[in-house]
């Protein structure tokens, strides 16, 4: 249903990465995995049109920055993302 949805919103599936959707020649994206979402755009304000439009159709919590991500944590250094992942050994 969600691959549906963003293709009637004007995203198109990525053909190397099933997960991923692109919009706007890659200025908007979409990254989806299970049940989480990354949302990625030039102007800050098209996130929130963005999920604007996917409320309407489907229940969305926000999570606001992105700090967490498939066991990674991500920082905002401003130019760049730093990413950290530890593997845990039990």
């Amino acid at each position: 249903m969600i691959t549906d949805f963003l293709i009637s919103i004007g995203f198109s599936r990525c053909n190397s990465e099933p997960c991923l959707f692109v919009k706007d020649e890659g200025r908007e994206m979409i990254l989806l995995y299970v049940d989480d979402a990354i949302i990625s755009c030039e102007k800050e304000d098209r996130i929130h049109e963005i999920i604007t439009e996917i409320k309407k159709v489907f229940e969305l919590g926000e999570e606001g920055a992105l700090d967490w991500y498939i066991g990674s944590f991500i920082e905002d250094g401003g130019d760049t993302l730093f990413i950290k992942s530890e593997r845990l050994y039990y």
